[in-house]
């Protein structure tokens, strides 16, 4: 079976992101490319014509609260970003995972 891995920008926000992608995708890493958040997803190449889903994931931050983010939930990594001068700790969960 064919596979193919995309890109997916994230925002530098924390809390609930939804991204469009086609269905079955796995998260396979979380990181940081260009000073943007990204998450890298392995795709079957059967599944890329059919209709996209909306996948759901959570950003949360070391030491600050979010009420996005629900009781169970998959980690799929997390990474280090300068912004001015706060160096600030992401860490990506992946909804959808963890709902199996």
């Amino acid at each position: 079976m064919a596979r193919v891995i995309w890109r997916y920008r994230l925002p530098k926000s924390q809390g609930l992101h939804v991204v469009d992608m086609p269905k079955g995708a796995e998260a396979l890493t979380f990181d940081v490319k260009d000073n943007e958040l990204n998450v890298w997803m392995l795709i079957r190449t059967i599944n890329i014509e059919r209709p996209m889903i909306r996948r759901e994931f959570v950003l949360a931050w070391t030491g600050r609260e979010d009420p996005a983010m629900p009781p169970v939930s998959a980690y799929v990594g997390s990474v280090q970003t300068v912004e001015g001068r706060e160096t600030i700790v992401w860490h990506l969960f992946d909804l959808e995972a963890a709902r199996g």
